[in-house]
């Protein structure tokens, strides 16, 4: 994510164009937003389990990245925010339906449970918030957003297992408490393998040619698992 960022700030000073990376993590990482305290993990278990911590560059709730895709996401502000997050949602949506899966973006705040979580003692969840990709009513895609000088970056996580569902354990939270967070994330939560799809070679090559369709513009490898965009057209 520091790469991310990095190149967000090429993009800003002509450097660099725009791009998409789809990576993973190794070891398997909680990932905090940016301004989220770190004192409701419990960062000795992590050690323990062989977890990294980390602060994203952009916003949200802690997630734990394992058996999923992150993407991110660099583009120019010129754009405009709005139209950005619109071709976003387009195009990851399409990337669903290219792997045989049927999501739609919720459009509007919701009283749905957020799979970022955010722990307190009322057990008060974030609620999902707008252009966040859902399976029938369940969310598969968490995104974060954050715009910088003349720059809009975009993190997203896309579930492909269910070992999201295992952040309760890494909470400092009393048992019961972890038992009803757990219930949510399953009654809330959805995956790709849930729906027939594992193919992490499969998945990549949706999300490069969903992007590729609704922006409009070709890619090219630019290094490890780095599509820059060539060019950006409305």
């Amino acid at each position: 994510m520091d790469l991310d960022l990095q190149l967000a700030q090429e993009l800003y000073e002509g450097r660099h164009g725009p791009t998409l990376r789809l990576y993973q993590w190794e070891p398997y990482c909680i990932s905090l937003g940016k301004h989220q305290k770190n004192n409701n993990i419990n960062a000795k278990k992590c050690e323990e389990d062989g977890i990294d911590i980390v602060w994203r560059p952009t916003g949200g709730r802690a997630v734990l990245h394992a058996e999923e895709l992150t993407y991110s996401l660099v583009l120019p502000l010129e754009l405009g925010a709005d139209y950005v997050s619109s071709r976003i949602s387009r195009a990851l949506v399409k990337a669903m339906t290219l792997l045989g899966v049927e999501a739609a973006i919720e459009t509007h705040p919701a009283n749905l449970k957020s799979w970022y979580l955010q722990p307190t003692s009322t057990l008060c969840f974030s609620s999902s918030t707008r252009n966040e990709l859902q399976v029938r009513g369940r969310k598969l895609i968490g995104s974060a957003q954050r715009i910088l000088d003349g720059v809009i970056l975009q993190h997203g996580s896309i579930l492909i297992g269910p070992s999201h569902m295992r952040i309760v354990e890494y909470l400092n939270l009393d048992p019961s408490t972890k038992e009803d967070m757990a219930t949510i994330l399953r009654d809330k939560t959805t995956c790709l393998s849930e729906w027939g799809v594992s193919d992490l070679s499969a998945i990549k090559s949706a999300v490069r040619g969903a992007f590729e369709d609704i922006f409009g513009v070709t890619t090219r490898d630019a290094g490890k698992d780095v599509g820059a965009l060539n060019r950006i057209t409305e």
